[in-house]
């Protein structure tokens, strides 16, 4: 080997021994870097929930993305722009929601929506939040935060409600006010 290949050759060696001499900054364990990773990502993507061949809520946002959660299961991420429809045993849409984000638990068949929350029934009423809790296996949502509804002839403000997914049976709970409305 000549002077010039043995140099190129030490320093090639120098050069791999400081990058792999060990950085504070890189993570020793794989796995704990891919669980920061999103597993998968997609654009307009749209999941469905469904009991006996039957959609029950449809779920659209703008961009989603999939990752693990604290206990290693897969939850999904939708950001900005989220969607949702809840369509009664006939197929017919019962009650929409949109938000700004929302969460989606596969395993437990839940979903948790987030800032701006509006859910419009098929009568008409308007339910405003910053968090909703969807639990499709029970067909029921709820929030535990300041909640606006609004009724033809009426508002009514309150800290908690709870109700069937198509806001057709709800109950509100600490209610701070009645707006009766003149037509």
């Amino acid at each position: 080997m000549n002077r010039l290949g043995m140099g190129a050759a030490i320093f090639c060696l120098i050069a791999l021994g400081i990058a792999c001499g060990g950085s504070k900054d890189v993570p020793q364990d794989l796995a704990s870097l891919r669980k920061k990773e999103p597993l998968a990502t997609g654009f307009s993507p749209e999941i469905m929930y469904s009991d006996s061949a039957r959609i029950k809520a449809r779920i659209k946002a703008r961009y989603m993305y999939e990752e693990l959660d604290a206990q290693n299961q897969p939850i999904y991420r939708a950001q900005t722009s989220v969607h949702m429809i809840f369509y009664n045993r006939q197929g017919a849409q019962e009650a929409s929601l949109t938000s700004d984000r929302a969460i989606l638990y596969q395993q437990e068949n839940k979903m948790e929506a987030f800032d701006e929350v509006v859910v419009t029934t098929a009568n008409g009423d308007i339910l405003e939040t910053e968090h909703l809790v969807y639990l499709a296996n029970q067909q029921r949502v709820y929030t535990n935060q300041f909640v606006k509804i609004t009724r033809p002839g009426e508002i009514i403000l309150a800290d908690s409600m709870e109700s069937t997914n198509n806001m057709q049976n709800y109950r509100i709970f600490k209610i701070r006010g009645i707006i009766r409305l003149k037509e």
